[in-house]
């Protein structure tokens, strides 16, 4: 099996490796278009198709648990704040590769990698509704993608940014394998704190 190619910062976007995963026959993934994120909020839920397992797992939005669940829900906000889905999508789709799920044929969740430099990027994931009221499904699904990326990427270090006060997200980023750096105040858009987190790969040729 050949290795995949190293993406390189700035140069166009090749046509992206969309793998074959061991996901349920509702969820498949396609290559990444900006227009994907502006798409997010209009995938609607079908009825009845959460399973006992999602909805076991989802978190109320009034709720504030007292301990982390094993699979927790996604955050609401993308890892790495990046202006807006509107000013980011072209961007995003020329700095890395990237991948969209669907769920039903909706867009259900967007997500890539914006390279730094060969080996080093930056992660970004844009949830829709529909991915944070099926934790379970959503998950599986991410950390899947989560490795692919990592291999089409040929990462050795895959950060991210984020907002000290979202417990959901750093429960969430936690959980993907990525472990704390430390804080960065003043490090987003309005002057919030953030935490930047890490996850490294052995040598991906």
């Amino acid at each position: 099996m050949s290795s995949p190619s190293r993406f390189v910062p700035g140069s166009a976007a090749p046509p992206p490796d969309v793998p074959t995963l061991d996901l349920p026959d509702h969820l498949a993934l396609i290559p990444f278009a900006p227009r994907h994120l502006l798409a997010l909020r209009a995938a609607p839920e079908p009825a009845g198709e959460r399973t006992t397992a999602d909805r076991a797992r989802a978190v109320p939005r009034s709720a504030s648990p007292a301990r982390a669940s094993p699979e927790p829900s996604a955050p609401s906000t993308t890892l790495h704040w990046c202006g807006g889905a509107a000013a980011a999508g072209p961007m995003l789709a020329l700095r890395g590769p990237a991948l969209t799920l669907t769920a039903h044929g909706h867009v259900a969740a967007c997500a890539g990698v914006a390279l730094f430099w060969p080996g080093v990027g930056e992660g970004w994931c844009a949830p829709s509704a529909w991915a944070l009221a099926h934790p379970l499904s959503f998950n599986r699904a991410a950390r899947a993608v989560l490795e692919h990326l990592a291999r089409t990427a040929g990462l050795h270090r895959l950060q991210a940014h984020v907002l000290a006060h979202d417990r959901r997200a750093l429960r969430w980023i936690a959980w993907l394998g990525f472990e704390p750096e430390g804080e960065c105040p003043g490090y987003g858009p309005y002057g919030e704190n953030v935490i930047r987190f890490r996850r490294l790969f052995t040598c991906r040729q």
